[in-house]
């Protein structure tokens, strides 16, 4: 057994093709594809998100997603992560085979409110 965590992967259409408007992103597809590119973990779909159990352990994330993002040119994928201690979590973007950490901020104390 190892780190447990929870995760949920958002598509949205970043870029659209030449000639081509109006276009919706196929959950579907992306979840069979995501099965074919991952082993050992299950997904479904909830909420217009591509999810996980609550127990999963996926090591291989950051390269699972970067290599899945190759395969679907111009769709964006936001996948964060609730890992099983409290505080524990990670938003990681995945585009054209590049990925981007998001650096969460915390605004300073403002007295007047």
């Amino acid at each position: 057994m190892g780190y447990q965590s929870s995760f949920s992967i958002t598509a949205k259409l970043h870029t659209l093709p030449p000639g081509i408007k109006d276009a919706k992103v196929d959950l579907n597809y992306i979840q069979a594809a995501l099965k074919d590119v991952v082993s050992g973990e299950s997904f479904f779909i909830r909420n217009n998100q591509i999810c996980t159990d609550s127990d999963a352990v996926w090591y291989d994330e950051k390269e699972d997603l970067t290599k899945l993002s190759l395969s679907l040119p111009g769709i964006l994928l936001t996948c964060i992560r609730h890992g099983e201690e409290s505080g524990d979590v990670a938003c990681t973007y995945y585009f054209n085979g590049k990925n981007q950490r998001a650096v969460m901020t915390f605004s300073e104390f403002n007295e007047t409110e």
